[in-house]
């Protein structure tokens, strides 16, 4: 049982952390396109 909580638990961080990472290169390329 621990370890699917375990496992979830490391998929939602790799998501969170993948959405994230998109976020923060869509906002660099918008202040590119500002400049």
């Amino acid at each position: 049982m621990e370890y699917t909580i375990i496992l979830g638990f490391g998929f939602l961080l790799g998501v969170a952390s993948m959405l994230g990472a998109s976020y923060i290169a869509r906002n660099e390329e918008k202040k590119k396109g500002d400049d």
